[in-house]
């Protein structure tokens, strides 16, 4: 048998703007809760906030929303619940689906979903869109939001030796695919390989500033990725 049968390989996913197309609806809910729990009459526009998604830039998204400090609970709860009453009804990005269906096929590779979404909005979305049973696992947390814990969790639970991209026979490889810069640096923390997906939240002009592994224009991309690393 050969090293590559031997060597179990973990693909995982982002969800939020790396699967699911959740951008609009992020937006929408920033317009429409801002105008109910923010303290200033001038709001910021939707385009406005888009930029700031672009550039990755969330900590000024919370200073420019200027939600008063004994709203801040309510607002994020309310975020929270009516983004997953409507998660659901968002778009598959043009060509994850088919990506899935590759990989999935691939009876060496084990695919998985790590994210800061909740894991019941997740696995709504993933049977209303008919891609579930390509997913063997999801790990997920919205209420702390450190994607690095979930990761090392991951990597606990497999027993990977971190900064190991070509194992030696019987280990496993894993990689992430992730949009954003926070995923770039979950991953440098905990010392896995990253395929930045650039048709997510941020724009590829912000992501490239960053110390990345690998770039995929399109989840077409991932696949060469994937070939061109020999994973």
């Amino acid at each position: 048998m050969s090293n590559q049968e031997k060597t179990k390989k973990i693909i995982a996913f982002d969800f939020d703007g790396t699967i699911a197309n959740t951008k609009p609806l992020f937006l929408d809910l920033l317009i429409d809760l801002q105008e109910k729990y923010s303290s200033i009459k001038n709001h910021k526009t939707k385009e406005h906030y888009d930029r700031l998604l672009k550039e990755g830039n969330l900590k000024c998204i919370e200073r420019e929303l200027q939600i008063p400090f004994y709203r801040i609970i309510p607002f994020i709860k309310e975020f929270r619940n009516e983004f997953k009453k409507n998660v659901a009804e968002c778009g598959l990005f043009e060509g994850i689906e088919e990506l899935l269906s590759t990989l999935y096929n691939n009876k060496f590779s084990s695919l998985g979903i790590v994210s800061s979404n909740s894991h019941d909005s997740i696995e709504n979305f993933l049977e209303r869109k008919g891609i579930k049973n390509y997913f063997d696992f999801i790990y997920s947390d919205n209420l702390k939001f450190e994607k690095c814990n979930l990761l090392k969790k991951l990597i606990n639970d497999n027993k990977i030796e971190s900064n190991n991209l070509f194992p030696s026979e019987g280990y496993t490889k894993i990689i992430y695919i992730g949009d954003e810069s926070r995923d770039i640096s979950a991953c440098k923390k905990v010392g896995i390989p990253i395929i930045s997906a650039l048709w997510g939240y941020e724009d590829k002009n912000y992501i490239i500033k960053n110390d990345y592994d690998y770039l995929a224009e399109t989840p077409k991309d991932v696949k060469k990725v994937l070939e061109t690393i020999d994973f």
